[in-house]
Parts: structure tokens; sequence; C-alpha cells
């Protein structure tokens, strides 16, 4: 079996120059959903980047989620919050989106979603970030 995606390549293309790290990749489930613009099926991916602008940026404090389409075509999402452009500053933003999910309610009919993640790091013995997390609901267009 090949390598469907090297993240590492795909980030380091869609960010240059770059000088990308990928921190975490799908650290849970790959969620199945409609894309919201193709209307077709497709994972979403959650991933934590080192992007390029670097810390305590709207961009590097973002999180961001891998979309793979049925062909196998891939774009990224940026997951943020336009009146908190930098969260979490001085502490690597938002980090990792760990879920994706399609809203329950019947009144959203398909157009909203809920997202959430954070990991606390490579060490989990930081006690100001133990057991925290984010969550944003999404309205697509």
């Amino acid at each position: 079996m090949g390598v469907g995606l090297d993240a590492a390549e795909y980030f380091e293309r869609a960010f240059q120059p770059s000088d990308v790290r990928v921190l975490r990749l799908a650290p849970n489930t790959m969620t199945q959903m409609i894309h919201p613009d193709s209307l077709e099926p497709s994972r979403a991916i959650g991933a934590w980047i080192s992007h390029p602008d670097g810390h305590d940026t709207p961009l590097g404090n973002s999180s961001w989620i891998l979309l793979r389409a049925s062909s196998g075509e891939y774009e990224h999402v940026r997951v943020w919050d336009p009146d908190e452009p930098v969260p979490n500053e001085g502490s690597q933003g938002l980090r990792v989106t760990r879920t994706v999910e399609s809203s329950p309610f019947e009144a959203d009919r398909g157009r909203v979603g809920f997202v959430g993640g954070f990991d606390s790091g490579l060490s989990t013995t930081d006690q100001e970030f133990s057991d925290t997390a984010w969550t944003y609901r999404a309205e697509l267009p």
C-alpha cells in the first residue's frame, strides 16, 4: 500500500515559501461528511501544523482540517474565529482539530457543523492546558 498523502509536503506547497511542520494529523476520527461546495462525500481530517507565519499570528494560531474528496483530492480549511484572530496568544493557538461533526439539529438542515479540539502538546504535565478544549459552530454559506 502506498502513501495517500504526504501532509508535510502538501502544506509546504500550500504555504510557499514555507517551513511547515505537521505536529499532529488525524488525532481521532476521519469524519465522513458532505463537502459544502461539491456536495460529494468527503472525509475531514484534523491537523495541527506549525505555520510559517509563526506563533501568535492569525494563521499561526489557527487550527486546520484536511478535506479528502472521494476522488482522492485534498484541500485544507482554516479553523479560526474572526472575532479572536489570535486565540490562546502565547500558547501556540488552537493547536489540533480533533473532531468535526455535522449538526444533529433538524433546523440546521446540514448547513451547520461543529468543530472542536486542542492538544496540551508533547508533554501533558503543563497544568495550565490539561483538561482544556475549544469548540466552534460553523455555518456554511
